[in-house]
């Protein structure tokens, strides 16, 4: 799989920061996926080709510096072929300050 991404992030406070971004992944080249099964005393190998799929979409995210150690971020990813939405939130704790900016 071929992953392009472009986009863009700023600052909407001192402490507050957006990133958006568009996604497009091209299949390269089918995938070969090999399964072992044993049925009794024999090992049963089978291949199958799978033709990856392509995907594009695009992502974003908001990130709070809540203090020189913790971050919290919120995330939404949107995959336009497969209908897929994903979103979240994370806490980021640094083992060293984040120097200001």
């Amino acid at each position: 799989m071929a992953h392009f991404q472009a986009g863009t992030a700023f600052s909407l406070t001192r402490r507050v920061t957006f990133n958006t971004a568009a996604y497009e992944e091209l299949p390269l080249a089918k995938d070969l996926i090999f399964s072992t099964t044993v049925k009794g005393k024999k090992k049963i190998t089978t291949s199958t080709n799978a033709d990856p799929v392509e995907d594009n979409g695009f992502l974003t995210s908001v990130t709070m510096h809540v203090s020189s150690r913790l971050s919290m971020s919120t995330f939404y990813s949107r995959s336009l072929r497969d209908h897929n939405d994903i979103a979240g939130f994370s806490f980021t704790f640094a083992v060293r300050p984040i120097r200001p900016e």
